[in-house]
């Protein structure tokens, strides 16, 4: 079910004990949660936003930014649900990086 994954200090002592609480994500840049605690990934690869409840990651995933995203990086959702995307875009040239504003 789940991977443990122990945080010790440098004399050995146990500080923490972190466990794997979602799985089937790709290639995640980077995380945040809105105030409601709904979770979102940005995966680059896929070109998209996916969102997971935290009281069940498991089911009642979205899918945001399909066809309007094409390698998002950061993420954040500001107090009114609006998210704000760091995409890389589809070209390797400097200055080619956009904010993205999704408004829910």
């Amino acid at each position: 079910c789940c991977m443990s994954l122990l945080i010790v200090s440098l004399d050995n002592t146990v500080l923490n004990v972190a466990t794997v609480w979602a799985t089937g994500f790709k290639t995640i840049t980077g995380c945040a949660f809105d105030k409601q605690g709904t979770f979102y990934a940005s995966q680059y690869a896929e070109g998209n936003i996916q969102t997971a409840p935290f009281a069940d990651p498991t089911t009642g995933r979205t899918l945001i930014g399909v066809g309007e995203l094409e390698q998002p990086q950061g993420i954040a959702v500001a107090n009114d649900g609006t998210i704000y995307v760091a995409d890389h875009g589809d070209n390797q040239l400097a200055g080619q990086g956009r904010l993205v504003r999704i408004r829910r």
